[in-house]
């Protein structure tokens, strides 16, 4: 029986290698354009999971098909055999990564590090895909995309995230880097609700979170529980629930000016998404997954110069870092992500060596900056800080 195992695992991963490479090419060679299923106009949807047709209506056989065939066993045979199949391959096909660059190319620059970054620091199993305004040369590094037109750069580009082509979806901020295996994510938002983000609940009499209870306006009457989150992660099931969440978001940013947000006067994500998923009884999911979030870590962050991350001098644990927009111009960032360690132990030293120097003067006018933003807002002159946000950006 023990042989008989082995031999059988063994024809499952030569089959899914054939299997689904000989059924991507074709598929994505074969793409038309999609109506949307969302407000939002998609002029193409690449790899999107739908049937596709060819000029005369018939049906191509779409790769993403493969794993229903294979998971039902309807194609005859050995079920054990496509069962085996289907638990290697069907998870590739029915979830991915996602991530938003619209507007100027520098956020398309990001993206295109971050998806880089998953693909060698991660393990580059899952596809990543990419919602954008436009293809480029960035656009081109990913699994899938997802092309909209139309559409302004704005602080809600997240809200794109509900025309992924994957079933279930992990959002990953433009302005984040991999450095480890985080593949672990999908086991931590298996059992959470369809859509999710790291955070907790709060009782309604509580001070924290992204709105009190007293003023959620119009949507009082539904709010049940009150919300802390960060909005760098965002997971997402396909489902009726989850697609009036992303509608009741839309709605909320018409009624901002009507609801009691806090810290921004101007709609964001993160306090949008709260509400949305508030009323519709998505919870957040509290572990404390593995990343570090800039500038807010507790320890001092900084890289070697053979690219190893360390958090008050110790080799980190963490395998995700989200960078602010604007610390993505530092050395960090940057020296994370420009094709280093390619050469000798000597050049990857000299290489380090000039990255800081290079850096250095962005690295002073920030901390300049911040800690005299914190003297700024302690004298109420918090406007003057944003100004010079506005300029340094």
């Amino acid at each position: 029986m023990k042989d008989d195992d082995t031999v059988k695992r063994l024809i499952s991963a030569f089959l899914s290698v054939v299997l689904v490479f000989s059924l991507i090419v074709p598929a994505f060679g074969g793409a038309n354009i999609t109506e949307s299923r969302s407000q939002i106009p998609v002029i193409r949807i690449s790899g999107d999971g739908e049937p596709l047709y060819d000029a005369e209506g018939n049906k191509i056989f779409h790769y993403r098909e493969f794993g229903n065939l294979i998971s039902s066993g309807e194609g005859g045979g050995d079920t054990e055999l496509y069962k085996s199949i289907a638990e290697m391959v069907i998870p590739a096909l029915t979830k991915g990564f996602i991530t938003v660059a619209t507007g100027s190319e520098y956020y398309y620059r990001l993206a295109a590090n971050l998806c880089i970054s998953y693909r060698k620091r991660g393990s580059g199993r899952y596809p990543f895909a990419l919602v954008c305004d436009r293809e480029n040369e960035y656009s081109a590094v990913f699994d899938d995309v997802v092309l909209v037109k139309d559409f302004r750069r704005s602080t809600l580009d997240k809200l794109l995230i509900s025309l992924s082509p994957y079933r279930e979806t992990i959002f990953l901020d433009a302005d984040s880097l991999v450095i480890g295996d985080i593949d672990d994510l999908w086991d931590a938002f298996q059992d959470q609700d369809d859509v999710s983000a790291f955070g907790c609940t709060l009782p309604l009499d509580s001070r924290k979170g992204w709105f009190t209870y007293e003023g959620s306006g119009p949507y009082m009457d539904r709010v049940k529980y009150l919300m802390s989150m960060n909005g760098g992660i965002y997971y997402v099931r396909k489902s009726p629930l989850s697609e009036k969440v992303f509608q009741d978001a839309r709605q909320v940013i018409d009624n901002y000016s009507g609801i009691d947000f806090k810290y921004f006067s101007n709609p964001q994500d993160e306090p949008v998404m709260a509400m949305a998923m508030v009323i519709n009884g998505c919870k957040p999911n509290d572990m404390a997954y593995d990343m570090i979030v800039l500038p807010f870590a507790k320890e001092r962050i900084s890289v070697d110069y053979r690219g190893n991350v360390y958090e008050g001098g110790k080799r980190t644990q963490n395998k995700l870092i989200h960078f602010a927009t604007a610390r993505t111009r530092l050395f960090l960032y940057n020296y994370l992500t420009d094709g280093i360690l390619n050469g000798s132990e000597a050049l990857n030293r000299m290489h380090y060596l000039r990255s800081r120097l290079r850096y250095a003067p962005a690295e002073i006018k920030t901390a300049l900056l911040h800690k005299g933003g914190a003297v700024l807002r302690s004298l109420g002159l918090g406007k003057v800080v944003a100004i010079l946000k506005r300029e340094k950006r």
